[in-house]
């Protein structure tokens, strides 16, 4: 029997053990979150917050689910030392855990935590389960949210948030909206939309420093511009990797793996968020949405099964929703295109990102 440990509640990760169970090989499986949480479909995070669905249909699977698999979840504690060479992981109540394999695919992360101020109160992970769930507690409460994000999830999330009385913002460091994804004629088109839904859009000037006592009253600005609000939603973050201080793990911003999300070291393996490509080739470490996420555990599971998945990359694309438009990003020869369609009450309700 092969023991698999995995950190952090990543679909991607929960998909490589079911790959591997369904061979029939008996396997023993831990999984460890920091966020305390089930692994569930980020995508689903907007839905949430815009209130079209309800809070446990985020999850991937229920938990009598991963009871069946005798998947066993330790939500409660967190990994405070993994020994590479003997394979093994620490927690802190000082249980020792064995393995034979083990899955790295979400580790702690605090969103601009180089940014003066980050320890204030009121700064949520909008990519994060229990980060929406507490800003969710406190949003009846606030007059003004921002949002500072360069990815279309950020976008999306702001524009989820304009079906109220609430002023949100979206800020972005870059010099024009979605920067890694569209150039700026098309990025004004799709800031116009969004302007004209209520988003009030500050480009080229990022958060410098949140302000306020113990919690956030404020932010400033590259510019010094002083803008107040009281909720702060991000997912510029990048992994914490303390973990694995002075090891022989190949780090960069994230951990660094090949085509196969495999590690330098033969039976680790890293996804998600917490995965860094040193040649990205045929995957984009941006693309952590649902179906990129499966993709990424069948590959691990053939790899560990030495066959070749070959079920090709899921087409960038992305689709979200403006008020009463429906915008559609899809790459093209290595040209994203955009297309926005308005839409009728009936296709207002089926309308989310692929």
């Amino acid at each position: 029997m092969h023991k698999i440990v995995v950190i952090g509640n990543s679909i991607a990760g929960m998909k490589a053990v079911e790959a591997l169970q369904a061979t029939g090989e008996e396997i023993e499986v831990t999984v460890f979150s920091a966020e305390e949480a089930l692994p569930y479909n980020r995508r689903l995070l907007l839905d949430w917050v815009a209130r079209r669905i309800s809070r446990n249909t985020v999850f991937y699977r229920p938990l009598d689910d991963y009871k069946a698999r005798k998947i066993n979840f330790i939500l409660d504690k967190k990994v405070s030392r993994v020994n590479l060479k003997r394979g093994r992981v620490g927690i802190d109540d000082k249980q020792q855990f064995d393995y034979d394999i083990l899955f790295v695919t979400a580790l702690d992360v605090k969103p601009l935590a180089a940014v003066k101020g980050a320890h204030r109160a009121g700064l949520f992970h909008c990519k994060r389960f229990l980060d929406i769930e507490a800003f969710l507690k406190i949003w009846p409460l606030t007059d003004t949210v921002v949002i500072s994000s360069r990815s279309v999830f950020g976008l999306e999330l702001a524009c989820s948030l304009l079906d109220s009385d609430r002023e949100v913002i979206l800020v972005t460091s870059g010099n024009h909206i979605l920067p890694s994804f569209l150039d700026a004629e098309s990025a004004a088109v799709l800031q116009n939309l969004a302007e004209q839904a209520g988003l009030r859009v500050i480009t080229g000037n990022p958060i410098t420093e949140f302000l306020g006592d113990g919690e956030i009253k404020a932010i400033r600005l590259q510019n010094g511009k002083v803008i107040g609000c009281q909720a702060v939603l991000s997912d510029e973050a990048k992994p914490d990797l303390r973990l694995f201080k002075d090891s022989e793990l190949q780090c960069g911003e994230a951990i660094v793996v090949n085509e196969r999300f495999q590690t330098n070291i033969s039976n680790v393996f890293a996804m998600d968020m917490a995965a860094g490509a040193a040649d990205a080739g045929q995957w984009d470490a941006s693309q952590q949405h649902f179906s990129y996420l499966e993709q990424q555990g069948r590959i691990v599971a053939g790899s560990l099964l030495g066959t070749d998945d070959k079920t090709p990359w899921p087409r960038r694309t992305w689709s979200l929703r403006i008020k009463d438009h429906a915008v559609v990003m899809a790459e093209n020869d290595g040209t994203i295109t955009l297309d926005v369609s308005a839409m009728d009450s009936a296709v207002k309700e089926s309308v989310g990102s692929v």
